[in-house]
């Protein structure tokens, strides 16, 4: 990727992170996207995933914090920073990843130990 190329391509993820304002629940943003054409799903922001996780570290300093995989093969994952913002991204199994959503104000849930009955 060109210094122009990465340039443009940083430009578009600060742009797309500052579009999208607000938390919103991670699985209704999954199923949105699975529900769009493939024109809109088209003209998401991708690119390699390791650039895309490097951009995420060096701009928001945003580490992983769940993942799960769709039933189409799709990674999903969530990644967040100390001071809250998110991004949420979709890797195809050839490795392209594209950004699906972002926001701010991401709080971790504690997880309950409910134990299991038998």
């Amino acid at each position: 990727m060109t210094g122009i190329n990465k340039t443009v391509y940083l430009s578009a993820i600060i742009r797309t992170k500052g579009i999208i304002a607000g938390a919103v629940f991670s699985v209704v943003l999954a199923a949105a996207f699975f529900t769009l054409p493939s024109q809109a799903r088209a003209d998401m922001t991708c690119g390699k995933r390791t650039e895309v996780i490097g951009a995420l570290d060096k701009g928001y300093a945003e580490k992983p914090v769940s993942m799960g995989l769709a039933s189409n093969g799709d990674m999903i994952e969530v990644f967040a920073s100390q001071t809250g913002s998110w991004t949420m991204i979709m890797t195809k199994p050839g490795g392209k990843t594209c950004l699906v959503a972002s926001g701010e104000h991401w709080q971790d849930i504690p997880k309950r130990n409910t134990g299991m009955k038998i």
